[in-house]
């Protein structure tokens, strides 16, 4: 029930069908070309605790229907993509989320849709269009294995009081630790 593809030169787009997966718990296309958006259907992939799309050339918004998996998601990587727009709200039902990274993307507006993950103790945002980090820091009693962001010097970021790593880049291997 897994499916490992990373850097194999994939192209093409994932298939609304992939929905009917429903026992596939991990999916790792990572370094790849993929391209297209997340089909809606990824809400129906029931089982899925790792989903890794990772330096491809996806594109649109995250579905919302990714909700969907809150019972079951724990990794989620969409960094060095071509996603934009805002964070689906549907994000806040991941409840066993550990590790989020949706850096290097064009996400706009704020991260606050994340607040609320309390199991999310490593999270990427960098080389993204966010205004703000939203509420991320206001948590006393979250402890953040990682929480990076561009640049903690920036005025954006400067009210950053829990970053642990600052980044130039997307991924995890551009980032220093503060």
């Amino acid at each position: 029930h897994e499916f490992y593809l990373g850097g194999a030169s994939l192209t093409g787009s994932i298939p609304p069908s992939f929905g009917r997966l429903s026992r596939l718990q991990i999916f790792r296309v990572q370094q790849n070309s993929m391209n297209g958006p997340i089909p809606s259907e990824i809400g129906q992939v029931a089982s899925l605790n790792n989903l890794n799309l990772f330096g491809n050339d996806m594109t649109g918004t995250v579905p919302s229907h990714i909700g969907l998996l809150g019972s079951t998601l724990e990794l989620l990587l969409l960094g060095s993509n071509r996603f934009g727009g805002t964070l689906p709200a549907e994000l806040s039902l991941l409840t066993r989320l550990t590790s989020l990274d949706i850096s290097g993307n064009a996400f706009v507006g704020s991260p606050a849709v994340l607040e609320d993950l309390r199991a999310l103790t490593t999270l990427y945002l960098q080389s993204n269009r966010f205004v703000d980090i939203g509420g991320i820091c206001d948590d006393n009693f979250k402890l953040w294995n990682i929480l990076a962001v561009n640049d903690c010097n920036t005025e954006v970021f400067s009210t950053c009081s829990c970053c642990t790593h600052c980044c130039f880049g997307s991924g995890s291997g551009n980032c220093d630790e503060l």
